[in-house]
């Protein structure tokens, strides 16, 4: 009787937990309408998953659910969502290590997270790949100033755009994505090239035609964009709701046109303008279109604001939403009052607020806060005085 509960043992490579989902296991999944996110097909994997020839299979996961691969994908991926908040890169590690199945779940959700910061790596990437094999949402590049086009053209060639979400390009001011590849990448969600050499008006209007889920545009220091690409971007991507066009240089490209252009056609929620040539009037098409839905607005260094938008904007309670504003190195802008009084409304009410302003603002607030203390505390007193006086009468 031993002898038979021994070979059924061994015919039974769950028991061992090693990564064969078990007959109970795949009737289950078969009556599940759930569909594996990862590219490869694991559950396939999970079967051909056995122990080594020659050696007896070792004892690693008991439990017969660590034997199901839609288990596993989401054991790993709650350990990959857990470890990117906590900041620990190599979480994901001990799951390659725990047996075959978990290994082809754990490189599949790997594989849908591309980040290279080291340009070796990345042509070393390039030259191991084979195309179509590879399908992520995400692809970032950080930092790789000496990174050449034809590298990254390689690299592309090995990622399928068609499910792409958040293309990344941070400082890589030599290279830029294809249009045309681009093109292909219907499902964007995220396109973020700040500090890059590259990017033009032409090229955004090339590329933005063939993207209309885009949602975030982070064109940071790209110095080459002007009105013309803005334009085009607010245009044919209606589901835009943050853009960044903030520069130190070349900020007569970007005017009030844009912004009227953006207020128009999207329904903004963060919108970064500094070092740009915005007007007073461009600020106010701004509120009367879009000030509910804002919440994140940047207008450093914008040199042609005046007493006449932000404050007059602010009074009026244009922006109600707003929770940052970046105010630094506006020389027109001396009447803080109203603006010390929009962040007093919001922290009474208990919403969150943070205004920003370089060292002469922030001497103004302050001042005006102490004005403001005075005008209240004599206010009180009054009001006390005339409350005891009514009652003597």
């Amino acid at each position: 009787m031993s002898g038979q509960k021994t070979k059924v043992a061994e015919q039974a490579p769950w028991a061992w937990g090693l990564p064969a989902t078990p007959p109970r296991a795949t009737a289950a999944c078969a009556a599940s309408p759930w569909t594996p996110r990862v590219p490869a097909d694991i559950a396939q994997a999970g079967w051909r998953a056995g122990a080594p020839r020659g050696r007896a299979p070792a004892r690693t996961l008991g439990h017969v659910i660590f034997a199901v691969p839609e288990l596993v994908e989401q054991l790993v991926r709650f350990v990959a969502a857990g470890s990117e908040q906590a900041g620990a890169p190599r979480a994901l590690h001990h799951c390659l290590l725990v047996n075959r199945l978990w290994y082809a779940v754990t490189l599949a959700v790997l594989r849908e997270r591309l980040y290279f910061a080291d340009a070796r790596r990345l042509r070393q990437f390039a030259a191991a790949a084979h195309r179509g094999r590879l399908a992520p949402e995400l692809v970032v590049l950080h930092k790789l100033t000496r990174l050449e086009q034809r590298d990254l053209d390689r690299m592309l060639q090995h990622v399928c755009p068609e499910r792409l979400r958040r293309l990344e390009l941070y400082v890589c001011p030599r290279v830029l994505p294809p249009a045309s590849y681009l093109g292909r990448a219907n499902g964007l969600r995220r396109l973020a090239l700040p500090g890059n050499k590259l990017v033009s008006d032409d090229f955004l209007i090339q590329a933005c035609a063939h993207l209309p889920r885009l949602q975030v545009l982070d064109l940071r220091a790209c110095d080459r964009v002007s009105d013309a690409g803005v334009v085009a971007v607010a245009t044919n991507c209606p589901r835009l709701h943050t853009v960044n066009l903030g520069r130190h240089r070349n900020g007569h490209l970007i005017t009030s046109v844009s912004v009227v252009a953006l207020a128009r056609h999207v329904q903004l929620e963060t919108l970064g303008v500094a070092g740009c040539y915005i007007n007073d009037a461009g600020l106010w098409e701004l509120a009367a279109v879009c000030g509910p839905s804002l919440a994140r607005l940047s207008l450093n260094n914008c040199r042609y604001l005046t007493n006449r938008s932000v404050p007059a904007l602010l009074a009026l309670n244009a922006f109600p939403n707003l929770s940052v504003l970046e105010l630094r190195n506006i020389p027109h802008l001396t009447d803080v009052r109203a603006v010390v009084r929009y962040k007093q409304w919001k922290q009474s009410r208990g919403l969150p607020v943070l205004v920003e302003g370089c060292d002469r603002l922030t001497q103004l607030f302050r001042c005006e806060e102490r004005k403001l203390y005075k005008e209240n505390s004599v206010s009180t007193v009054q009001e006390l005085a005339s409350w005891l006086h009514g009652d003597e009468d």
